[in-house]
């Protein structure tokens, strides 16, 4: 008996279809680098409500002994991110810093640091920039004021916290069997999160790693100027591999006087059909499709799951085949296995999870097993569209292969 799907959501970001919108509604927008805007507004709004009752308790309970200090555990204990906090004085010294492994900074003055300096001048919450911390470390600070109950200022409350490690954990899940990745910079150029964790800390317009590459800093400068938009640039895929071009589409998270830009990059990919034969005519797209769902190899290697087979046959129909984004297989439990090219692809994407708008529509097309026809806008404005065949080894399903089309 064929296994239902457990929750409903509208059609998989359409494949993710890494065309972009150049503008819109994040709210009801499902394209990853939104989601993650909102998750991460969602911290920081959950960060900035903690911060604020610790400065309350601390105004009435004062900056020092047991109350200050569990008032401050309480703090840091809500975030997993969080490295320690602390009560400043109006001098700029650390006066009781929890937990207790960091105690050892207690005492020190850190009122040379910009972000201690601005939360005591203009007595509202900040958040720094990368900086090292007099613990030892690259981190970033919140800071809130201080006031006692009658408004007189007494210092400062500080969360340091490691932002990569916020921001894997809001990320990594999200982008997770899609084509997409997302970097994340602040305001001054510094890298926040990427997926390469050696390019964590760096800042784009000053790193000797960025220097070839003038379209990527002209997107930088693009990014401190503009909080949402889109852009291309060209930078290796990976460390040892050569320059490749990228679709960037960028957003932004606020928090006090900061700003975050979060940037999902997309690789773009030479156009389908580009190893036709000779003068032999050319089968529409959707009569390709029929050929390539009847093909006795393509079934064995379903059933096989070879991987790698299939993969060739994938690209080889690519290559013969104008006019498509990419061709894929759907298994018959409604998992997407692979497909080609496979920037352009989902890997093992479990649409039964339903982490998208539209996965229920989208399994109930693989469930349907007949040739199926789905049009939806892309995420740019345009309509897109889906055609799906089923694939049978000896009466048995193997899911569909499908081809993706922008029009």
């Amino acid at each position: 008996m064929t296994r239902q799907p457990k929750s409903l959501a509208l059609l998989l970001l359409l494949c993710l279809l890494l065309v972009w919108p150049a503008n819109g509604d994040a709210a009801e927008s499902e394209i990853p680098v939104d989601v993650a805007r909102e998750r991460i507004a969602a911290e920081f709004s959950r960060m900035d409500s903690a911060l604020r009752q610790t400065a309350e308790k601390l105004g009435t309970v004062g900056l020092k002994g047991e109350p200050a200090r569990k008032a401050l555990r309480g703090l840091c204990a809500a975030f997993p991110y969080a490295v320690d906090c602390t009560a400043i004085d109006t001098r700029g010294v650390m006066l009781t810093v929890e937990p207790h492994q960091y105690r050892h900074a207690e005492g020190t003055n850190i009122a040379d640091q910009p972000q201690v300096a601005r939360v005591l001048q203009q007595k509202t919450p900040v958040l720094s920039s990368l900086f090292r911390a007099v613990e030892g470390f690259a981190a970033m600070d919140a800071e809130h004021p201080v006031f006692t109950p009658d408004g007189q200022l007494i210092g400062s409350v500080s969360l340091l916290f490691k932002p990569e490690i916020l921001l894997e954990k809001q990320i990594k899940p999200l982008v997770a069997d899609l084509p997409v990745s997302i970097w994340v910079m602040n305001r001054e150029g510094q890298i926040l999160y990427d997926e390469d964790q050696t390019q964590i800390g760096l800042n784009l317009f000053l790193a000797r790693l960025y220097q070839p590459f003038p379209q990527l800093i002209q997107l930088g400068r693009q990014l401190v100027e503009q909080p949402n938009g889109e852009g291309e640039y060209e930078f290796p895929a990976s460390p040892s591999a050569e320059p490749v071009r990228k679709k960037a589409l960028w957003r932004t998270a606020i928090l006090y006087d900061a700003q975050w830009r979060l940037v999902m990059t997309h690789m773009e990919q030479e156009k389908s059909g580009q190893k036709i034969g000779g003068d032999l005519p050319v089968l529409s797209p959707e009569g390709a499709l029929d050929s390539l769902a009847q093909e006795r190899s393509l079934a064995v290697m379903l059933h096989r799951n070879d991987r790698k087979k299939i993969l060739e046959i994938l690209k080889g129909f690519y290559e013969e085949t104008p006019g498509i984004y990419s061709v894929q297989w759907v298994d018959a439990q409604g998992i997407n296995r692979l497909g080609y090219p496979e920037e352009n692809s989902l890997t093992d994407y479990d649409f039964r999870a339903g982490r998208r708008l539209g996965d229920a529509k989208f399994l109930h097309a693989v469930y349907k097993r007949q040739a199926t026809q789905l049009a939806e806008p892309m995420f740019e404005g345009v309509p897109g569209r889906f055609d799906l065949r089923p694939v049978f080894w000896n009466n048995e399903y193997q899911g569909m292969v499908y081809i993706v089309r922008i029009r």
